[in-house]
């Protein structure tokens, strides 16, 4: 387990380490010149430069670590000052100098990490609030499948794509049957409860992320299945009949509710060309299911 992403600006583990270890060897090196100059407080401030190393790890507990350690040895140096020609106070002017070197060094670069980690967290706050919008101004905020927008948008081109590549389209236009009637006798908040179990329904036979289906009017949807021959569409279309028409849900008129779909397909350049007349195939052959009884496809 990783517990989760790695927030940008956290170096990876190696680096990490590598980090770790530069900054205990500068403490190794600065307390061996501390022990082996005669004026060993002067290099104390070197401290606040393993100090700056650590922080670059991203790791609080070790820079604090580092900190205290640095902390101690400056401060043993006050004990062990072996050079008698320099007066104690200019040692301990230096000692303290370089204590508070280390300490401001390191209050500093908590202060740093503070506020990248504050910019870090509105920046993905941000990131979310627009992807969070961008889902909004594509999706059906009723049923959650893709709205009429995004519908318009993707149409053109996947008729673009299906004749570039000489693939077909198949577009699926589906109309709830007597929906005005079971609205009106049931009420809308049972009218869009229908919405709902009938766009999942539809959304449930779609398995392929090419594949989308959205709702592009009050009881109307539309699928859009790439590279789907018209054979495999109408498969399709019969599924999501059984599909909707197995919900049970019961119509006030009799019955239950069930769809009516209509089926057009282009390949490459036979069938219907642009995705105005695709839309007209389509909504031609939905008609023609609804004249010949509902709760039927027409290809």
């Amino acid at each position: 387990m990783t517990g989760g992403p790695r927030p940008p600006g956290v170096p990876h583990w190696p680096a990490r380490i590598a980090f770790v270890a530069a900054a205990v060897a500068l403490v190794a090196v600065v307390l061996l010149l501390d022990v082996l100059t005669p004026l060993g407080a002067a290099v104390d401030g070197l401290y606040a430069i393993a100090v700056l190393v650590s922080a670059l790890a991203r790791l609080p507990r070790f820079s604090l670590a580092i900190v205290l350690a640095a902390s101690m040895l400056v401060l043993s140096g006050l004990a062990f000052s072996r050079d008698a020609q320099v007066p104690w106070q200019i040692v301990v002017i230096n000692r303290a100098v370089a204590l508070v070197l280390v300490w401001v060094t390191y209050l500093l670069i908590q202060r740093i990490e503070r506020a990248r980690a504050a910019l870090e967290q509105r920046d993905r706050e941000l990131a979310e609030r627009n992807a969070r919008l961008a889902r909004l101004a594509t999706e059906d905020p009723l049923t959650g499948v893709a709205n009429r927008r995004r519908f318009d948008a993707q149409l053109p081109v996947e008729v673009a794509r299906a004749q570039r590549e000489q693939r077909p389209l198949a577009l699926l236009m589906i109309d709830i049957d007597r929906f005005k009637e079971y609205n009106d006798r049931r009420g809308h908040p049972a009218g869009d409860e229908c919405l709902i179990r009938v766009a999942q329904a539809l959304a449930a036979q779609l398995h392929r992320p090419s594949d989308l289906v959205a709702r592009i009017g009050g009881e109307e949807f539309a699928v859009l299945l790439p590279n789907t021959e018209a054979g495999g569409a109408g498969e399709h279309a019969e599924r999501i009949r059984a599909a909707v028409e197995s919900l049970a849900l019961a119509h006030p008129g009799g019955g239950v509710v069930t769809v009516s779909i209509g089926v057009a397909v282009t390949s490459g350049l036979a069938g219907p060309q642009g995705p105005d007349e695709l839309l007209a195939f389509a909504d031609r052959a939905l008609y023609r299911a609804k004249d010949a009884g509902r709760n039927l496809v027409a290809i």
